[in-house]
């Protein structure tokens, strides 16, 4: 593929990375790639889309998923199949692509915020993760239910008084609620949320650390289950 002949549209309210996804499928079709040709690297489709690694990696990704190419990891990015996918395939695709992006963050940083939690909370912080669980009890399944969530992760991990990982956590914060928001379902597995919340609050409470981390890390499980369900076509 030559990318001195991509050209960047962005289409109103559509996700950057989808049009980069869909501008990538258009030189596929009408330069006749064929199974097994490299695609330009990600500095090269940085460089002339004008756009930042993460939306490149978004669109490859995304176009992975649904079979049109193939990720070689040390080797480059190969076309594998030229037939484009559907619309949808692709949302979905991309929405996947972010959220395991996005957990792996989350993975790496929330046990560490509640082990310290446990850690350093205290009798001021207790009352205020207190509070975060009770709001997040009472928004049940209604139209807060994500904001809430958020509110009291920020609550429970502010207890830590790590500056540094709390802003990372503030920085994707946004993005919990935006996605949270688009993937609702109904909340399937609402009683097991709320019992995951309560179980960290009372691990921060008890001091416990190693425990903390542990029931953070199985909370984090139960909402990628979440999301993935939401995502389901």
């Amino acid at each position: 593929m030559d990318p001195s002949t991509l050209k960047l549209q962005r289409a109103p309210r559509q996700r950057l990375s989808h049009t980069v996804a869909d501008l990538l499928l258009e030189g596929i079709r009408e330069q006749g790639l064929t199974p097994g040709t490299q695609l330009p690297s990600e500095r090269e489709l940085m460089q002339r889309l004008h756009v930042g690694r993460s939306t490149v990696r978004e669109a490859l990704n995304g176009l992975a998923l649904t079979g049109v190419l193939e990720i070689r990891h040390g080797q480059g990015v190969f076309v594998a199949s030229p037939a484009p996918p559907d619309a949808e395939a692709l949302d979905v695709a991309l929405e996947r692509g972010v959220t395991r992006e996005l957990t792996q963050a989350r993975l790496v940083i929330e046990p560490a915020l509640a082990g310290l939690a446990a850690l350093n909370a205290t009798t001021e912080d207790l009352r205020d993760i207190q509070t975060g669980l009770a709001a997040y009890e009472r928004s049940a399944e209604g139209p807060n239910r994500i904001r809430e969530g958020v509110r009291f992760h920020q609550r429970l991990f502010a207890a830590a008084h790590n500056d540094v990982l709390l802003a990372f956590f503030r920085r994707y914060a946004p993005m919990l609620i935006e996605r949270g928001e688009e993937l609702e379902t109904g909340a399937p597995h609402q009683d097991e949320h709320y019992e995951t919340h309560r179980r960290l609050y009372e691990a921060v409470a008890a001091q416990d650390a190693p425990l903390a981390r542990q029931r953070m890390r199985a909370h984090l499980s139960l909402e990628l289950e979440d999301l993935l369900e939401g995502l389901e076509p």
